[in-house]
């Protein structure tokens, strides 16, 4: 098997954003004291702007497709394959020129925001209380960082030899520590997804997509990604790749909207969950 700093490394995604919301403290006390009620009792926040979805939905993109594509190891830092690292920089410069375009469109039409604002707040508006444009734009940015996964060879002080031991040792199961949630997360992934394919298939009034995604999709997905994620080869994931081959991975939608046919497909997706429990 490949060493782990072969097949892998360390990437931080920082996503800055602002949801166009601030708490008003004034509000929050006027309220408070009118209902006799604590300090610590309640807050009122406050939307300023109504339309930064479009950006929001842009470092969403890109948290989701980073998040799918890697897997737990340290606060900040996740493991990343190899193999997605040319697709998770395209799609970071992707997003970053989207996002730059978004907010330049979104520039031109700052003061009518803000106007529309000052309508639909009322007495609640404070002008001194909204950024400028070019506040607002440097509240939103997309970076990925990359760094190498460290070793214990890279230790170079110069010490007494049972002291090194000792911090190698140390190094040894502080990754030994991180290798397990990293393993935890992409079972626990599993469980999630199939968790949910339970809860809508055990609907009986389960509806579907106009838009032809169909409801597995999610499942094979995550199947086609395990592989990847799997940097430990993990037996138990290697078992959950086959059950999920095996009960779930060819199911269609034309499938589950057979009644009898949904049922057993229910079943077998229970059983299939209890299974992994066991030995996962």
């Amino acid at each position: 098997m490949k060493k782990l700093s072969e097949i892998a490394l360390l990437a931080d995604l920082t996503i800055s954003k602002w949801s166009g919301s601030i708490a008003d403290q004034k509000t929050t006390d006027e309220i408070l004291d009118k209902k006799n009620a604590r300090r610590d009792r309640g807050r009122f926040v406050k939307r300023l702007l109504m339309d930064v979805g479009p950006l929001k939905a842009i470092t969403g993109k890109m948290y989701h497709e980073y998040k799918m594509k890697s897997t737990a190891w340290e606060d900040g830092r996740r493991l990343l394959p190899v193999e997605f690292f040319d697709s998770i920089t395209k799609l970071h410069r992707d997003c970053s020129d989207e996002l730059e375009k978004a907010l330049e469109e979104f520039g031109k039409s700052y003061p009518e925001y803000k106007e529309k604002a000052k309508e639909e707040l009322g007495d609640l508006y404070d002008e001194t209380e909204f950024p400028s444009f070019d506040e607002f734009k440097r509240k939103w940015k997309i970076r990925l960082d990359f760094f190498p996964i460290p070793e214990s060879k890279h230790f170079v002080v110069k010490a007494e030899k049972n002291l090194i031991n000792e911090m190698k040792k140390s190094f040894d199961e502080a990754i030994n520590s991180k290798q397990t949630i990293a393993i935890g997360e992409v079972k626990e992934r599993v469980f999630e997804t199939v968790g949910k394919i339970v809860e809508r298939i055990s609907d009986k009034h389960m509806k579907f997509s106009r838009q032809g995604k169909e409801v597995m999709d999610s499942v094979r997905e995550l199947v086609d990604l395990l592989p990847s994620l799997n940097l430990f080869d993990d037996p138990n994931i290697n078992k959950m790749i086959d059950d999920l081959k095996a009960t779930l991975y060819e199911v269609t939608d034309e499938d589950l909207k057979k009644e009898d046919k949904r049922k057993k497909i229910l079943d077998k997706t229970k059983k299939m969950l209890d299974k992994m429990s066991d030995y996962a």
